[in-house]
């Protein structure tokens, strides 16, 4: 098999190679460039003596590409005839063909995804994708419209960067899933790869705590229903959807004062265990009492409250107590602020870092940080400490002075050289001028308390 190149003048079919025409010395060079010349392949098809030539194009590359195809297609015995050349219909990818939804559909319906407890987020999610998706054919969607959806769903919508991430993220696990499962190909993967988040890392992060007096007051406003769950709430840290699907066999018995939490009840899918306040085991001791006749008692759930009526209830608490609610208002009270709450509360009582974590289940210490406020009043006594600290100034420089002495004595220094800097007191600004050696540690420039 050999690839020809056709001369444009006197069509004498020669070796590709060749700068000039064998019969009629034509530049090729030049003719090649200007795209006149015309690739030929050569090839005896198996069984037989003639020569079979294919025009292929203006293109080697393309030329070199159908010899490397052919040769592939005579070894697997997939080319013996010319009708073989003949090039048939191609088979459409499932990209060209399946729309957004039908693909998104067909990601709901795995088995994976319905034991899942965030199942109803994810078809939320796609639902709000597929609202300008949807009928779109998957091949069609391009870079630039996954950005004017970012777009159009913060500033038309008004919706935050956090609810348009999400959608985003939902419809980026479909495409990557049907990557995995041959229905979309490379391309289309690359392209909703391409998208980032429109919230930056850490920019959602609220800092909302309330006291001990904000927190009774909303209590007082709240109706009955939702009393009892805001109080667990308050007590334990726990999450807002932890709390109000508790069974009464998580916490029985109540002498234990404990509560189980199973892996599949939980946001990090492990076990938990919290232990409950006086407080906290009294309301559930009467509530116990009224229902503890009832036939599957464990099963059942302690609050009948719905997410929907709870978040409706300490809404409307929060504006009899005359408090602002809602995550777009500046320290505006959430159900989740009191996790915030706990969180700092236990750090500021000298509760450790490792009991907090286990406590509300926080696996990583980026997380526990996000939940840590530290609030003003601490931030003054930490600033006062720190003064009072460095008032002593003659005390500081004595222990800089002895550090920078010590630290320029050590090392593979020449012994003249130390003797002759011995006697001599050593100026701090000599570390920052001509230090003799690498640069010490930090923390061993810095003065030590005593």
């Amino acid at each position: 098999m050999a690839i020809l190149a056709e001369c444009p003048r006197c069509h004498r079919k020669q070796k590709s190679k060749n700068r000039k025409c064998i019969k009629c010395q034509t530049d090729l060079d030049k003719q090649k460039r200007n795209d006149k010349v015309i690739y030929w392949i050569a090839f005896r098809l198996p069984g037989q003596k003639n020569i079979t030539w294919e025009r292929i194009g203006f293109s080697n590359d393309d030329a070199r590409a159908y010899e490397t195809d052919r040769i592939d297609r005579m070894n697997k015995g997939r080319l013996k005839t010319k009708e073989d050349l003949i090039p048939k219909e191609p088979v459409p990818e499932p990209q060209d063909t399946m729309t957004f939804q039908e693909l998104s559909n067909w990601y709901l319906e795995q088995d994976f995804l319905k034991d899942k407890k965030s199942c109803w987020q994810k078809k939320n999610s796609l639902k709000n994708f597929n609202k300008t998706f949807g009928n779109r054919i998957i091949s069609s969607i391009t870079v630039n419209d996954l950005l004017n959806y970012q777009t159009n769903r913060m500033e038309k919508d008004s919706k935050a960067k956090a609810t348009v991430d999400n959608e985003m993220q939902e419809a980026k696990r479909v495409i990557n899933n049907a990557y995995q499962n041959d229905k979309v190909n490379e391309e289309v993967l690359k392209r909703f790869k391409s998208i980032k988040k429109v919230l930056k890392r850490g920019a959602n992060k609220r800092k909302v705590i309330i006291t001990q007096r904000q927190y009774e007051d909303i209590f007082r406003k709240l109706p009955a229903r939702s009393r009892e769950p805001f109080m667990v709430l308050r007590w334990t840290g726990m999450r807002e959807g932890e709390v109000l699907s508790l069974t009464w066999g998580q916490v029985s018995p109540l002498e234990n004062r404990m509560i189980r939490l199973e892996a599949d009840m939980t946001k990090d899918d492990e076990e938990r265990e919290i232990p409950v306040t006086g407080e906290v085991v009294l309301y559930l001791k009467e509530r116990y009492d009224q229902v503890k006749d009832q036939e599957n008692i464990e099963m059942k759930r302690i609050f009948s409250v719905t997410k929907d009526q709870f978040i409706y209830d300490v809404r409307a608490a929060c504006r009899e107590a005359k408090a602002p609610y809602g995550r777009t208002l500046k320290n505006g009270f959430t159900a989740h602020t009191l996790r915030h709450t706990f969180n700092t509360e236990m750090a500021l009582a000298g509760i450790s870092q490792h009991i907090i974590q286990e406590l509300t289940g926080h696996s990583s210490d980026e997380m526990f940080k996000r939940y840590l406020h530290i609030i003003d009043e601490t931030k003054r006594k930490a600033i006062e400490q720190y003064e009072e600290w460095v008032r002593n100034g003659d005390r500081v420089n004595k222990n800089v002075n002895k550090v920078l002495q010590n630290s320029t004595n050590e090392g593979n220094l020449k012994e003249e050289e130390d003797q002759a800097e011995a006697k001599q007191p050593t100026k701090i600004i000599e570390v920052l001028v001509v230090p003799k050696r690498g640069l010490e540690p930090l923390q061993e420039l810095l003065p030590t308390r005593p």
